[in-house]
C-alpha cells in the first residue's frame, strides 16, 4: 500500500520528526511524498532513538532500499532537522528546502518573546512580523519590490 504513490514520479519528500515526549524518548520520523499531480501519503514511518546523523542514513537507506527515489527533486524539512548534510549527500539531485510555515512560527515566537530579543522596541519587532508575513504571502515578486522598494 506504501509503494503505491511511488508507481508514479516521485518529485517531492517531506521529512517530520516529532519531537521525543518526556515519558518516551523516542522520535517518530514520518517520510511523506507527492507526486507530479499533487497526490500525496506516508510512504515511511520509522521510530529512533535520538536525533543522530546515523540514525537518519540508516532511516534513509531504508527508504532507498525499499523505492525507487532517483526522480526526487525536492526535500523539504523543518526547522529543527540537523540532519540537512546527510539529506544532501544521500539525495544528490535533490533540493533542501525550509519549511517556511515553521520558520514563520519560529520567527513569530521570536518576536513575540521580546524579552530574549529585546535590541528592539515592541512595536519594531511587531512590524518586522507583519512584514515577514507580507513577503512570504505575497503573489509574485514585482509586489514584493513595489511594496518594499528596490533597496531589499
Amino acid at each position: 500500500m506504501f509503494n503505491h504513490i511511488f508507481t508514479r514520479l516521485v518529485i517531492f519528500i517531506c521529512v517530520l520528526c516529532v519531537k521525543p515526549r518526556i515519558r518516551y524518548n523516542y522520535q517518530l520520523c514520518t517520510l511523506m511524498t507527492m507526486d507530479q499531480f499533487g497526490n500525496g501519503q506516508a510512504v515511511q514511518h520509522s521510530v529512533i532513538g535520538r536525533n543522530a546523523d546515523w540514525h537518519m542514513v540508516n532511516l534513509i537507506e531504508h527508504f532507498q532500499s525499499v523505492n525507487a527515489w532517483q526522480g526526487t527533486k525536492v526535500i523539504m524539512v523543518h526547522k529543527d532537522l540537523n540532519e540537512i548534510d546527510d539529506l544532501k549527500r544521500m539525495f544528490p539531485d535533490a533540493r533542501i528546502l525550509l519549511c517556511h510555515f515553521h520558520v514563520i512560527k519560529w520567527l513569530r515566537g521570536a518576536i513575540r518573546n521580546d524579552k530574549r530579543y529585546g535590541t528592539y522596541p515592541i512595536n519594531v519587532l511587531k512590524q518586522m512580523d507583519f512584514c515577514v508575513a507580507n513577503m512570504v504571502y505575497s503573489k509574485a515578486t514585482c509586489g514584493r519590490i513595489q511594496k518594499f522598494g528596490l533597496s531589499w
